[in-house]
């Protein structure tokens, strides 16, 4: 009993993993392929984000996520990136913005710090479904010796 349900939580957390790492790399994809026209936009300010971890709530995790503010069709659009940094960095820095012609809203940055993001965060999730996977095969069989 303890065995199935240490093995089935591991294998459940893999395939939460899994999944998400699946779900971000198919929306990199329908962003890349829908986000056809590039606008010069700049950051004008860095968001402060404050994150606190849920196990110890008294460790803070601090970034700084570029805001970005771009013109199409005669329209202003000011956008949060959901990815950051340690430090901000500079204002008015000009950036190729990637958007959807018919959904101005969905963009992508051609940054390297978004590229990062975007590349490396599904194969982190990938990764550590693939571990735990591991971890499920692992727990059974040890446990399969203990119990």
């Amino acid at each position: 009993m303890i065995q199935a349900a240490i093995i089935g939580g591991l294998l459940l957390l893999a395939i939460i993993f899994i999944v998400q790492g699946i779900k971000a790399l198919n929306y990199n994809k329908i962003q890349k392929e829908n986000c056809t026209c590039v606008v010069t936009g700049r950051i004008v300010d860095w968001e402060r984000v404050e994150k606190r971890y849920e196990i110890e709530h008294n460790k803070v995790f601090i970034t700084y996520n570029p805001v970005y503010e771009y013109e199409y069709n005669g329209n202003k659009y000011r956008k949060i990136s959901i990815s950051g940094m340690r430090e901000p960095g500079n204002v008015g820095l000009s950036v190729a913005i990637h958007l959807n012609p018919s959904e101005p809203d969905m963009y992508y940055a051609d940054t390297d710090m978004e590229k990062k993001a975007t590349e490396n965060g599904p194969v982190i999730f990938l990764l550590i479904g693939g571990v735990l996977v591991i971890a499920a095969i692992v727990a059974g069989v040890i446990l399969s010796y203990i119990i």
